[in-house]
């Protein structure tokens, strides 16, 4: 959805665009459809994913999992945004608070992350061994 959101505002600095009025106000508004609501609703549903199943099989303490859940339900009420701009702030409130959450994500799993003997993989693949 970022990707569409460029290219709209790319295509705003054409100058056959900049002469339709019509035209220039579609692209702005299907760029700031695409960058904001459309980019930040499957994103939490990817906070909503992760959480769940990392937070129900004690991969990551229960608090940063609840925080996942309330940014995902941040992120899916941004999507009222297209019907009263006062939802904006959703935007807001998933877009920088997933910055956090994925910080505590990333950090969290890579301490709880398995030590893998690698001898012992390697004779796994191995008849001889």
């Amino acid at each position: 959805m970022l990707i569409v959101s460029a290219m709209a505002d790319w295509a705003l600095s054409t100058p056959a665009i900049a002469q339709s009025a019509g035209a220039v106000r579609s692209l702005q508004l299907l760029g700031f459809a695409a960058g904001g609501p459309g980019f930040v609703a499957p994103l939490g549903l990817l906070f909503a994913a992760v959480s769940l199943t990392a937070g129900l099989n004690r991969l990551i303490p229960r608090w940063l999992m609840w925080l996942g859940v309330v940014l995902a339900v941040a992120c899916e009420l941004s999507t009222l945004m297209l019907l009263t701009w006062s939802a904006a702030v959703f935007i807001r409130i998933g877009r920088f608070g997933g910055i956090v959450w994925m910080i505590g994500i990333a950090a969290t799993l890579a301490k709880r992350r398995p030590i893998v003997n690698p001898v012992q993989s390697a004779c796994v693949c191995l008849p001889a061994c």
